[in-house]
């Protein structure tokens, strides 16, 4: 049987980079400007510098922060954080991140009071608390940072540092929407199609989620495909449903990727295209998803859109169930598994267990240079 893959919706903490998109000649007029303003004083543009020059160089740009953060710039203390935190352009130092958050804090600077709970709730820098990162949450989100108030409602329903209310949850994630917050409007949704510390409504859940989506949130596009997909028959449109997955695999969403796969391979709100269904749940598979590798294994074993190779099969179902994370569909795996290797002489057989062993070490070890090289970056890599 294909297999759709399920997301979890989780929250995350960013920095995005500044400075827009613009030609050398404006870059360098810019640069001369700021200078002469920085020599004077100026901190704003010490900041700006800082931001600027951090493209091409990040311990330049660390040292414009430093001058900026030294004039009592929240901004570039905020930043200058950031860089400690990661390890970016400057040793990491995460007790002097904590420093620079609380300079920044004390100043107003609601940013560095979120940032401050998430380093509470994550034990970076300083031991975990969750019942400080609910306080420094709270500030922030009395003051108006839109992510605080998300973070709020998570840990109102979650009991994190507070004691469970699902109406204050909703509350929070409600103000934090209107604030334009992505993940709020998708935790809202969520209560609403459960009715959780809210009242059940399909119709508030739903434009909860278009809003998101429309917004660029992925999860929120792959929640819509599945509701279109199998959810309310009030909502059954296999042609929306395929839009919406198309739209979050593009955005590099890979349990979409995974369900645009199954659409292919069944010809739903698609034509059948079984050869780009392979495509898609290689493309899965190789990102470690292990509802691709089932996938891909049940394409190989039948010779749709690929051709037929049992021992091919056996290999993505091996790797299928060493990429398999909980127990929920472990029994199936095992007897899918077992199944394909009874299909093949003993030679082949060994032959296709080298190779998925091998495929598991260059995959960790894949994993591991992924972790190492997202050390100093402010954005996830594969």
């Amino acid at each position: 049987m294909i297999r759709h893959a399920i997301a979890a919706t989780v929250l995350s903490f960013s920095f995005t980079a500044l400075g827009a998109a613009e030609g050398p000649a404006r870059r360098a007029q810019d640069a001369t400007a700021l200078e002469a303003a920085a020599a004077k004083g100026d901190a704003d543009a010490m900041f700006r510098l800082g931001a600027m020059v951090s493209r091409k160089d990040a311990a330049a740009g660390v040292e414009w922060y430093r001058k900026a953060a030294d004039a009592g710039h929240t901004k570039a203390m905020v930043a200058l954080a950031a860089r400690h935190m990661q390890g970016g352009g400057v040793a990491r130092d995460e007790a002097k991140a904590i420093e620079l958050y609380e300079r920044a804090a004390a100043k107003g600077d609601t940013t560095a009071m979120f940032l401050l709970g998430a380093a509470f709730a994550q034990g970076r820098g300083v031991a975990q608390d969750d019942v400080e990162a609910f306080a420094w949450y709270t500030r922030a989100a009395e003051a108006g940072h839109a992510g605080a108030m998300t973070n709020l409602g998570a840990a109102h329903a979650l009991g994190k540092g507070v004691a469970v209310d699902h109406a204050k949850a909703v509350a929070w994630y409600a103000k934090a929407a209107e604030a334009g917050d992505r993940r709020a409007m998708s935790n809202l949704a969520l209560a609403h199609l459960d009715g959780t510390g809210t009242t059940k409504d399909l119709s508030k859940a739903m434009h909860w989620l278009r809003v998101a989506a429309e917004c660029g949130d992925a999860d929120a596009m792959v929640a819509l495909g599945d509701h279109h997909a199998r959810g309310d028959e009030s909502l059954r449109d296999h042609e929306a449903a395929f839009r919406w997955y198309a739209r979050a695999a593009e955005a590099g969403h890979l349990h979409a990727v995974v369900n645009l796969g199954v659409m292919h391979a069944e010809g739903r709100g698609t034509a059948r295209d079984e050869a780009q269904a392979a495509e898609l749940f290689t493309r899965a598979a190789d990102a470690g998803v292990p509802e691709a590798m089932f996938n891909l294994a049940g394409l190989y074993e039948q010779g749709r859109g690929v051709p037929q190779s049992d021992a091919q099969a056996y290999f993505w179902a091996m790797n299928g169930k060493a990429a398999l994370k909980g127990e929920t569909m472990r029994e199936g795996a095992d007897s899918f598994a077992s199944r394909l290797a009874g299909k093949l002489d003993a030679d082949t057989r060994s032959a296709a267990e080298a190779r998925h062993v091998a495929w598991v070490g260059e995959s960790r070890a894949g994993a591991g240079r992924r972790a190492f090289a997202a050390v100093g970056s402010s954005k996830d890599e594969r």
